[in-house]
């Protein structure tokens, strides 16, 4: 299929060859939904903004930096998700967001929806509960392999912890294990006792012999986050958005004549639609940051098609005997270079927001993208 010959794109004539494209986008995101509707159970990523849910703040300190971020990150997500009662019945918690947090970006804040088929009391009074313990003994805890024999009791740390045994044999001694001796050997602490640790009691010496985090700091739940994104608000968005295209559509047709307005119209429906489809293809979080986008790409996309209707009425009053077809794929051609640039301009400046511009607008800069 030959887009450029004879010095002009064959835009309008290749138009039914053309529109294979976005059919395609529009078939793979139809796809990808469905997919992600029976794997997830949600269709489509409506974040909390929308939907309201929960949220829950864990304060990791000085661990949490940079380097270190990913990692506690996909810890955090694993163990929400992985989430269990005691049985071994998955709550079947879904994370939709996941930011750093904090004056000194020293926390993760993960937000998720309600469980299906539960009530808010559910989640109050067993789901959170189960959740803020898990993370504090996944996180904040450097909980020890313990091994019992009839005189020790051996305790391997994930890290050096130096000083911790002084402080373990008051732990131990309150639970009436009668401690002979303790000896620290890098992250293994021994604890010599003068007679076996019931078995009922395991638990609680493994509990004992726990150390908080010192450079962690606590996990908050918030609770029920109602939506920032209320249905009034809602309504009053796509009624701003309504309103902007009919006046868009007024001056065309007073610029230009009425089939322009509406070919204008249909064609940001076309770059609303891709943006949409872009979404949807990879389960991005659907927040109110995609509102200020639609309404961003309305105004930059129907800029750009004025500039070519411009170009396509002036060379209809200075070309003469060239077929309709002809002058247009002119027009597109002759505006072509200005139409890259300006792209490539804001293409560059939405990029630099992607990567440095903050977990708050970066749904936002990616519909953009």
């Amino acid at each position: 299929m030959k887009l450029y010959e004879s010095g002009k794109l064959n835009i309008v004539q290749k138009r039914k060859q053309i529109l294979i494209v976005p059919l395609v986008i529009i078939l793979v995101a139809a796809i990808c939904m469905t997919i992600f509707g029976l794997t997830t159970g949600s269709a489509v990523n409506v974040g909390t903004d929308f939907t309201g849910g929960y949220k829950m703040r864990v304060k990791i300190g000085d661990r949490l930096t940079d380097e270190t971020y990913q990692e506690y990150n996909d810890k955090i997500v694993s163990i929400a998700e992985n989430l269990s009662d005691s049985e071994g019945n998955g709550y079947g918690i879904k994370i939709t967001k996941v930011e750093r947090y904090g004056t000194d970006n020293d926390s993760i804040a993960i937000s998720y929806n309600r469980v299906k088929g539960k009530d808010d009391e559910y989640m109050k009074d067993v789901v959170n509960p189960a959740l803020k313990e898990k993370l504090e003994n996944a996180i904040l805890k450097n909980i020890p392999e313990v091994a019992f024999s009839d005189t020790a009791i051996v305790a391997t740390y994930t890290d050096n912890v130096p000083g911790v045994d002084s402080v373990k044999e008051d732990s131990l001694k309150a639970l009436g294990v009668t401690v002979t001796g303790m000896s620290l050997s890098g992250n293994v602490l021994t604890v010599s006792i003068a007679s076996p640790v019931a078995s009922d009691m395991q638990d609680a010496v493994k509990e004992a012999l726990a150390l908080f985090d010192p450079y962690a700091g606590s996990v908050t739940s918030s609770g029920f986050v109602s939506s920032t994104v209320s249905s009034e608000l809602l309504q009053r968005a796509i009624l701003a958005v309504v309103i902007a295209i009919v006046f868009m559509l007024i001056y065309i047709w007073i610029r230009f004549e009425l089939l322009s307005g509406l070919a204008a119209i249909i064609a940001l429906f076309h770059d609303l639609i891709m943006m949409m489809c872009g979404m949807f293809i990879f389960h991005i979080e659907i927040n109110q940051t995609i509102i200020a986008a639609i309404i961003t790409i309305l105004g930059y996309s129907i800029n750009n098609t004025i500039i070519i209707f411009d170009r396509v009425r002036e060379n209809f009053r200075k070309i003469r005997r060239v077929e309709t077809i002809d002058i247009i794929d002119i027009s597109l051609t002759q505006t072509l270079s200005r139409t890259i640039m300006t792209s490539l301009t804001t293409l560059l400046v939405v990029i630099a927001l992607f990567f440095f511009g903050g977990p708050s607008i970066h749904n936002f800069s990616l519909a953009l993208l």
